[in-house]
């Protein structure tokens, strides 16, 4: 059976143990300062292919994680998991007063038969066309920029028509 940290602090002489928090207290500064995955990952003390493993998918996917710009919080969730963390939320207002959510956890319905149905529905099979009014369909995209575009068989045949 694994041994607790707690456990395996108290075997360590009082100079391991100080050593031991200052190590940690500068992984946790690191992890403060990053602007990236990545760099929270490095700070973790874990490379790609470990949290690839521990979260169930490929290095490659691990790798392409990273360099994205918005992340479902699911996501997050998962990779910051398979780092050994927890992620919590949290609102500062204006005068800097902070907030944690501790009771809002949105990622907690992905894993049930709803979240999993919208994740199938987020996604489109290779080679398919989302379907039409779906956060995926271009028409969408566009036509909530205010630019409704008609369909394009509708201007295939104006075209014909002139």
């Amino acid at each position: 059976m694994a041994k607790k940290l707690k456990d395996l602090m108290a075997e360590l002489s009082a100079e391991d143990r100080r050593d031991v928090r200052q190590r940690a207290r500068l992984h946790i500064r690191a992890m403060e300062d990053a602007e990236r995955l990545d760099q929270i990952r490095k700070a973790a003390d874990r490379n790609q292919s470990e949290v690839a493993r521990l979260m169930g998918i490929g290095q490659n996917a691990v790798s392409q994680l990273e360099k994205r710009d918005d992340l479902q919080l699911s996501t997050l969730h998962r990779y910051v998991t398979s780092l050994g963390l927890r992620l919590e939320l949290a609102v500062v207002s204006a005068s800097g007063e902070r907030a944690v959510l501790r009771n809002y956890q949105p990622w907690r319905g992905m894993g049930t038969a709803a979240g999993k149905a919208v994740r199938a529905a987020q996604q489109v099979a290779p080679g398919k066309k989302a379907p039409a009014g779906t956060a995926s369909d271009p028409q969408k995209a566009v036509a909530s920029k205010g630019a409704i575009r008609p369909p394009r068989s509708a201007t295939r045949k104006a075209a014909k028509n002139r």
